[in-house]
């Protein structure tokens, strides 16, 4: 089994199908964390990473912690594995939260593995973020940049293009194999990805992508919009262009004869 959640305005709807038992968990370690707790965490780490290291791993986060009851906390992503052998079956559990204090927001993760054995402590980070991730990840045209104008119409644009394209493909006497034309049409070639919260991007050569265009956002997560050459649509307007010019020359002719005739 393998599962993924990620936010974005909607904790509810994931902490409603987190187990229990492992924000239970979660937040016992950071509570621990939170009160310098440090032998009780330390006992249940993986012995693989118990280390002097490791102990001062723990006193710089729970440096960024303060001893007072957060303003709120809430579930912004989780993350579910179950493994079996011959000897022994086991869950890997990750869970991230985010914490609201009076003077700064944190994302603390906590990563465990669970086994019939008990619950063996496997990872713990803490970071301090500027604002909300639902906040910083809003989606908004401020501090964009041409890069992010050039995909968001390309996005709009696209679609209309290749619909154009098939439409003409459909009226169009002179084609043969619409049904070809058409699946061609209707599917880009290649993949731009751009996040739009951070800007960074990504462009993978092999990949098609259905009317050219695509958005994405997971929960509490940045939103991905994605592009593709729309090089069906451009071959069969320029193949067909001349076909296209007469038969536009041939309706405007018609619609002058039927107004003198009038």
């Amino acid at each position: 089994m393998f599962v993924l959640l990620g936010g974005c305005g909607e904790d509810a709807a994931i902490e409603q199908q987190v187990p229990a038992q492992d924000m239970t968990t979660a937040k016992h370690y950071i509570a621990l964390l939170q009160n310098r707790q440090f032998d009780q965490i330390e006992k249940d780490l993986d012995p693989g990473l118990k280390s002097a290291k490791a102990h001062e791993t723990f006193v710089a986060m729970a440096g960024l912690l303060p001893q007072q009851a957060p303003l709120s906390a809430k579930v912004v992503d989780w993350r579910a594995s179950d493994y079996s052998s011959t000897l022994k079956a086991w869950t890997t559990v990750n869970l991230t939260y985010e914490y609201q204090f009076s003077d700064k927001w944190l994302i603390i993760n906590v990563a465990s593995q669970k086994s019939a054995t008990g619950v063996t402590l496997t990872g713990m980070h803490v970071y301090q973020s500027a604002d909300s991730l639902e906040h910083i990840n809003r989606f908004t045209l401020a501090g964009k940049g041409p890069l992010h104008y050039f995909v968001l119409l390309s996005c709009v644009l696209i679609p209309l293009l290749m619909i154009f394209a098939v439409v003409c493909c459909i009226r169009s006497k002179e084609v043969k194999r619409k049904w070809l034309w058409i699946l061609f049409i209707l599917v880009g070639l290649g993949q731009f990805s751009l996040n739009w919260t951070t800007g960074e991007w990504l462009f993978h050569p092999v990949s098609l992508l259905l009317l050219g265009e695509s958005y994405f956002a997971p929960l509490f997560g940045g939103w991905t919009l994605s592009i593709s050459l729309p090089l069906g649509a451009l071959l069969f307007l320029w193949t067909q262009s001349k076909s296209l010019l007469r038969s536009g020359a041939d309706s405007r002719d018609n619609a002058s004869d039927s107004a003198a005739n009038d």
